[in-house]
């Protein structure tokens, strides 16, 4: 696991609403352009046996790299990732998600249940990269 640190989110994250999930968008990003965002929400709660994760929501970006902060009147039906405080960590692009359980087990860290924010963001033309964010309440 990746140093894991502590991130700080001054303004919402907007995106355009998505119905892919996290397995389409892995798909779908080499395709991308540069610049191209996108998570998934999930809920996620530990039972006896197992870890349960529940895909909550998805959104997407497609534009170019920028400084400038995304409103969400650019977007005909906008979601966000909230401004605040998260656990916070960054990893190279899994495989598939079917090994996302064992990719964000060490991250939460005991948690016993919450919410998880997994972000994709293409870099450039050849790094991509994934981001696991848990609101700390």
């Amino acid at each position: 696991m990746n140093r894991v640190l502590k991130l700080n989110l001054e303004n919402d994250l907007w995106y355009e609403s998505d119905n892919r999930v996290l397995s389409e968008l892995l798909r779908a990003i080499d395709e991308e352009k540069p610049g191209f965002d996108a998570f998934s929400k999930y809920s996620f709660a530990f039972d006896e046996e197992d870890l349960i994760l529940k895909e909550l929501e998805s959104g997407s970006y497609s534009g170019p790299p920028a400084l400038r902060i995304r409103d969400r009147r650019e977007f005909s039906s906008p979601t966000k990732i909230d401004r605040g405080s998260y656990l916070f960590s960054q990893l190279p692009l899994p495989s598939s998600s079917i090994s996302l359980k064992f990719i964000i087990m060490p991250f939460l860290r005991g948690s016993r249940e919450g919410t998880l924010y997994v972000r994709l963001y293409k870099e450039s033309a050849l790094e991509c990269v994934m981001q696991l964010m848990m609101p700390l309440n």
